[in-house]
């Protein structure tokens, strides 16, 4: 698993803050020869069997379209489950002929009315896409070379998303009970957390994805909608093996390349009967496709150092940078 760790030192106040169903195609006869079978044998990334938020069980169905080589959409949709991080999809296509196929694994319904008519690209709304595990998705664009014959072939989906993860310092007891920590002290001066805490991004992301080529485009400045923040069920962000307080999570579609990014965290919750609303800007935080930064400090009490972790949901070496 790759890591990138670097902290960011001295920032004081600052820091008060951050299967197979198979569905056969028609089967397209005309130019080239007749129609053969192909196999898609489909895999979400491994390494994600127990439960938490990011662990991809929340992708259930997997959509399959097909293009011709000049990328206008074929009649040859399915719809399959995805079962034990897999599925399997079958189609005939035409022998002679070249093909681009898009795989994109989701929880069912929940991006379907979001792909264009001509299905070359998926507009969201970034906004919606705070504090849920929901919107976890994985995609692949595969074009294919002339079809000689029948053929099976394995895919690996990826994440077109950065997850951005905020967490807070935690100690807890044998019974994973709050003993300590930064909400902990929070409650101590009567910040109400567990009930009342919803917390949001404002951050300049896209809100398209090219399907066909993997770029995205319509960056903006966003404010997220605040939700209950991640934590509230029972949740902890865990970082190398230390568990943290889960204080903010959201998907946001981001390049393969790394970016940065200026955050500012929201927290909307009550001290007693009265309305608490903090705002913590976070700089130059990192943004990379298919990638997670954990943004890792205190968020209520006062701390000298935050430290920002950027984590390859697969596998690479890691490395650190110190600031």
């Amino acid at each position: 698993m790759r890591k990138l760790l670097y902290t960011l030192a001295g920032l004081g106040a600052l820091a008060l803050m951050a299967s197979c169903n198979k569905e056969t195609g028609p089967g397209l006869r005309g130019e080239g020869g007749p129609a053969v079978q192909a196999t898609f044998t489909v895999q979400l990334p491994v390494g994600m069997a127990t439960k938490a938020i990011s662990d991809g069980t929340q992708a259930d169905k997997l959509l399959f379209m097909a293009y011709d080589q000049n990328g206008k959409h074929l009649d040859l949709d399915q719809t399959v489950p995805v079962s034990g991080f897999a599925a399997t999809v079958s189609v005939n296509l035409v022998k002679g002929i070249k093909y681009q196929f898009v795989f994109w694994a989701q929880k069912d319904g929940q991006y379907t009315s979001k792909f264009s008519e001509d299905k070359k690209s998926l507009t969201i709304a970034p906004a919606e896409m705070m504090n849920s595990d929901g919107w976890d998705a994985f995609y692949w664009h595969e074009p294919l070379a002339e079809v000689t014959g029948p053929f099976t072939t394995s895919i690996t989906l990826r994440r077109p998303f950065a997850q951005i993860n905020v967490g807070a310092p935690v100690t807890l007891d044998a019974s994973n009970n709050r003993e300590g920590g930064d909400f902990y002290a929070a409650s101590k001066s009567g910040i109400l957390i567990d009930n009342t805490l919803t917390t949001g991004y404002k951050i300049r992301v896209p809100n398209k994805l090219n399907l066909l080529d993997g770029s995205v485009e319509g960056a903006e400045e966003i404010t997220m909608t605040k939700a209950s923040y991640p934590g509230n069920a029972g949740e902890f962000l865990t970082v190398d093996g230390v568990k943290y307080d889960y204080a903010a999570m959201a998907y946001v579609l981001a390049m393969p390349d790394a970016d940065t990014q200026n955050l500012e965290l929201s927290i909307y919750t009550k001290q007693h009967s009265a309305d608490v609303n903090l705002i913590r800007p976070v700089p130059n935080v990192p943004v990379r496709r298919n990638y997670r930064t954990n943004i890792l400090g205190n968020v209520f009490t006062v701390s000298g150092n935050f430290n920002i972790t950027v984590d390859q949901n697969f596998s690479g070496s890691d490395y650190g940078i110190n600031l």
